[in-house]
């Protein structure tokens, strides 16, 4: 399959506990893709769940991806197995699935991205994942059916309860928690890794992928307000690290913000300067008398 080593590295790494680092990408930009794989990024998530983006481009982003060294997955819009099928068809190693719940669905899943008799995956002989035919197909069959290749999302109260059930499917080594819906989903109202029962379900999670030997995947976030980098980096990698969670990756676009509201200072210096009032104008010099004359 194209590109599937550095894909199984990657898990191997994860299910070993080792930390390994990335980001989630929705600038739909290769040369960003491409840097990141420059500053030996393990992971990048491409973002489709909520960006406009076609197929087209998401290869394209894929193709930088593998040019630089770093792994892509891409995150769907919604828990589909045609979606998985068709991601995969253009090359994409592994796949994140929003909102998985049960055992019985995360099975679905797996199942999308096998090609039959495993799995529901139709088979193409010039398709990129089999390098438009240059690569055996049987031996792409057989290593895509090997490949441990779905990260469901853990982001609803429901999926607790079928946490043991969902680390048991084979060939599934990571699981992501999304803490702003499971936050949603809690009641905290979006509060993230700021509420009491998200932090109490993170633990949750890590504690039944300790037991079924599963690696744990969670973002960083903060809030304009944090003060630097290595503030965000030395509070919320150490806070996750410590419960169990072993795949960290930044928001592109979080970062971005952040920067853009340090920004705002020159905004602010503007506005100072615009609420300065303009000097008077001069009036001008009032004219002396003419002399009176003489009589």
């Amino acid at each position: 399959m194209l590109h599937s080593e550095l894909a199984r590295v990657f898990q191997e790494r994860a299910r070993a506990g080792k930390v390994c680092l990335g980001i989630h990408s929705s600038s739909m930009s290769p040369q960003m893709i491409e840097m990141y794989g420059i500053v030996k990024l393990d992971f990048v998530i491409i973002g489709a769940e909520v960006e406009s983006l076609d197929l087209s481009r998401m290869e394209d982003l894929m193709r930088a991806a593998n040019a630089s060294g770093t792994v892509p997955i891409v995150k769907l819009k919604r828990p589909d197995p045609h979606m998985v099928g068709e991601v995969m068809n253009i090359g994409a190693p592994m796949v994140m699935v929003p909102h998985v719940t049960t055992g019985k669905q995360l099975e679905l899943m797996v199942r999308a991205s096998r090609f039959e008799p495993e799995g529901l995956r139709g088979e193409c002989p010039i398709a990129r994942y089999n390098g438009f035919g240059s690569l055996h197909l049987a031996e792409t069959h057989d290593a895509a059916n090997r490949a441990h290749s779905i990260i469901p999302i853990i982001e609803d109260v429901e999926a607790l309860d079928h946490l043991d059930e969902m680390m048991a499917v084979e060939d599934v080594d990571i699981y992501e928690v999304g803490p702003f819906d499971l936050s949603r989903s809690l009641g905290e109202n979006g509060q993230a890794y700021a509420g009491p029962k998200t932090m109490a379900a993170l633990e949750k999670v890590c504690a039944a992928a300790e037991r079924h030997g599963k690696a744990v995947c969670a973002p960083i976030w903060h809030t304009i307000k944090t003060d630097s980098y290595p503030g965000i980096y030395a509070r919320q990698m150490d806070e996750l690290i410590s419960r169990g969670v072993n795949c960290l990756y930044e928001i592109e676009t979080a970062f971005m913000a952040l920067h853009m509201t340090r920004l705002g200072l020159l905004r602010e210096v503007r506005t100072v300067e615009d609420d300065v009032p303009a000097p008077a104008a001069k009036k001008p010099a009032a004219k002396k008398p003419a002399p009176a004359r003489k009589r």
